[in-house]
């Protein structure tokens, strides 16, 4: 426990940019620290925060290689990103970088810092089938497996696999579930609409505004957990770029993610000294929720997540919707969840994916055909009122 509590502190020094004291370093040993640096994947960030000579060679080999790993990572989806582009300016189809190199570009200071797997791409929804066939038809290799589900569940992306072995996320929305759309209002063709130019590797590409990509973090970063130190990291660095704070109180209000965005914007404010107003967490957050987080928060510090089951701290987090009624029972649903089994299989170890399929990928999960896929894109393509597809489909049915 001494050990771990440790290796929290050092962690959280250096994802605030500030040098640990060499002592502590080599007080808790640099395995569990590689360890955990690994799991919040802030190995780029620990590896310019130790002092020299603070990890043995073996460690320090170790960190150096996942750093160089995510350079070639990162260099290898801007190569297929290009490509992608390519694709899709031919086909007239409008396209944003949203997360991976673009949030690399904006939110850090060189390649490498940011560790990340795939290159996720935002096309419009009425543009969504044709840049599907676009990018099959120029070798990008589409990777989901269980067709079915994803035509039943309506949802927001298909992944690829990139010519370079990226793999590509290709959305319409950046929520995934129709159930997640339904309980949110995003306007994506705003998002298009507010979009700024950045340039990733000498090329020109569009990604979301300043306010679209913090709130757009916040909400995913909440919706895993919140628990992993890098993504209180991403929220801090583009806290920094924000100039209007009312626009995002005001934005996270109407896509109803004023809960989630909160939540974020606290743990990261408390944990990495995020620049960000207190009177924004108190305009989010109603006075009770934001003592509850705080107790919780430091009774479980995400720094000492470990990413088995999670902590009350990240299980809050996953269970956190558009309002408090909402999120309560979603907290209830999931601890009866949890509860469940452990006492089935009498473990606490998390399921794997053969266990417990929520994964549309899972090899457990119905594979589906070609014309699932069609009629998936029909879906899409469809004129249908914003909550999405299977919303008018369900009414109809009715």
């Amino acid at each position: 426990m001494q050990q771990k509590r440790l290796v929290g502190r050092i962690l959280a020094a250096c994802a605030r940019g500030e040098a640990p004291a060499i002592d502590l370093v080599r007080q808790v040993g640099g395995e569990a620290l590689v360890q955990s640096a690994l799991h919040h994947r802030l190995s780029g960030l620990v590896q310019d925060a130790l002092p020299p000579g603070a990890l043995e060679r073996s460690s320090a080999m170790a960190l150096a290689s996942v750093t160089l790993q995510a350079r070639a990572v990162h260099h290898r989806a801007v190569v297929d990103m290009a490509e992608l582009g390519d694709v899709l300016d031919a086909a007239g189809t409008d396209w944003l970088v949203v997360k991976g190199p673009a949030l690399s570009q904006v939110a850090y200071r060189r390649p490498g810092l940011r560790l990340y797997g795939d290159l996720d791409v935002i096309v419009r929804r009425r543009d969504f089938a044709d840049a599907v066939t676009s990018l099959r038809a120029a070798h990008f290799r589409l990777a989901d497996r269980n067709l079915r589900r994803i035509a039943e569940k309506v949802a927001g992306q298909l992944n690829f696999v990139g010519p370079h072995g990226t793999a590509v996320d290709l959305h319409w929305h950046l929520l995934f579930s129709e159930e997640r759309r339904r309980s949110h209002s995003i306007d994506m063709d705003s998002i298009f609409d507010r979009s700024r130019a950045v340039v990733i590797d000498d090329r020109r590409v569009l990604t979301t505004d300043a306010v679209d990509s913090l709130l757009h973090v916040t909400m995913h970063a909440c919706s895993e957990g919140a628990d992993r130190l890098v993504w209180l990291v991403d929220t801090a660095n583009l806290a920094r770029s924000i100039e209007d704070w009312d626009a995002v109180v005001e934005r996270a209000r109407s896509w109803r993610t004023s809960l989630s965005t909160g939540l974020v914007l606290a743990r990261s404010r408390r944990v990495v000294a995020a620049p960000i107003p207190a009177w924004v967490i108190r305009s989010l957050l109603p006075a009770p929720l934001r003592a509850a987080l705080a107790v919780v928060d430091r009774l479980f510090p995400v720094e000492r997540s470990s990413g088995r089951w999670g902590s009350p701290a990240s299980f809050i987090a996953r269970s956190t919707g558009p309002s408090v009624p909402r999120s309560v029972l979603e907290l209830a649903d999931r601890m009866r969840s949890r509860a469940g089994w452990v006492l089935r299989t009498r473990s606490f170890e998390r399921p794997s994916g053969d266990e417990y399929p929520t994964d549309l990928n899972s090899p457990m999960a119905e594979v589906g055909t070609s014309e699932d896929l069609d009629a998936f894109l029909r879906d899409i393509a469809e004129p249908l009122r914003p909550e999405g597809a299977g919303a008018r489909r369900g009414a109809r049915e009715r």
